[in-house]
């Protein structure tokens, strides 16, 4: 049982490398946050299709570099649409999320929409069949990234002070993990300081309640679900590549969003 697990880790857990520009593109990405948080949806929208477009590109280009058959234009244009869905509503996104498995599905590697994708000979149970992997590579490389896009959108539709919370949560276990993780051999140091940092931001927010989070037990339940997902997201990010170590920075930068976001918005969905 212990070699399964130290194997599980060993193949999905991040591995935080210091140096280079990681820093003061965390920085940048603080700041463009709180300046979307002012702007309105609409900016928080934009700046998030923007992330998860590339991060989902990126995603698709790490299969491919495996030689590995994945549709990278679907990839980032469908985690993209998921995410400008979102600012029209929940029905919008599965709306988008069923054509980005259909144009997955119909149009394998495929990048051009014509005669031949869309005839009557796309359809055949053959064809069909051998898109199947092609799709499942896709759609690995995008559906998380896009779901937590749109999900990230919904918080801050449903209050900006549930996004600030979502942010300061996400942001400050990425801060934590980064600083003392990328310093240490045992990746669990780096996850225990960003635990820690997220316990800080729980009791600092059971101060302020933000809205539409009324009761003290409310926000630390809702804290405590977000703070557990954040690494849990790093591993699910994991598992989309080919393995950790592959490069997708701006996969990396949303890692900690892609389970913490949805789990957000359907705390805020069962809470209020």
């Amino acid at each position: 049982m212990k070699a399964l697990v130290l194997n599980f880790f060993d193949r999905y857990a991040v591995r935080q490398r210091a140096g280079g520009p990681r820093l003061r593109f965390g920085v940048a990405w603080f700041v463009c946050l709180m300046a979307v948080l002012l702007s309105g949806s609409f900016a928080v929208t934009v700046l998030f299709a923007v992330a998860a477009g590339v991060a989902a590109l990126q995603t698709a280009g790490a299969w491919r570099s495996r030689k590995v058959k994945v549709n990278q234009a679907v990839a980032g244009s469908g985690a993209a649409l998921m995410t400008l869905a979102a600012w029209h509503g929940n029905r919008a996104v599965g709306v988008a999320l069923l054509i980005v498995v259909v144009a997955a599905v119909l149009l394998g590697a495929d990048t051009k929409i014509d005669r031949t994708t869309l005839g009557r000979g796309s359809f055949t149970r053959e064809r069909l069949s051998s898109h199947l992997p092609i799709a499942s590579a896709t759609l690995r490389s995008c559906l998380f990234v896009g779901l937590a896009g749109a999900a990230t959108v919904q918080v801050h539709r449903t209050d900006p002070m549930s996004f600030l919370y979502l942010v300061s949560v996400a942001c400050v276990y990425d801060s934590g993990d980064y600083l003392v993780g990328s310093g240490s051999r045992r990746r669990i140091v780096g996850t225990i300081a960003g635990l820690i940092g997220v316990v800080v931001v729980v009791l600092a927010m059971t101060a302020i309640q933000p809205a539409p989070l009324k009761v003290d037990s409310d926000v630390r339940w809702l804290g405590l679900a977000m703070g557990l997902a954040c690494p849990l997201g790093q591993l699910l990010a994991s598992w989309t590549l080919p393995n950790a170590r592959a490069k997708a920075p701006a996969l990396r930068r949303l890692d900690s969003w892609l389970i913490t976001a949805p789990a957000c918005l359907v705390g805020l969905w069962i809470l209020t």
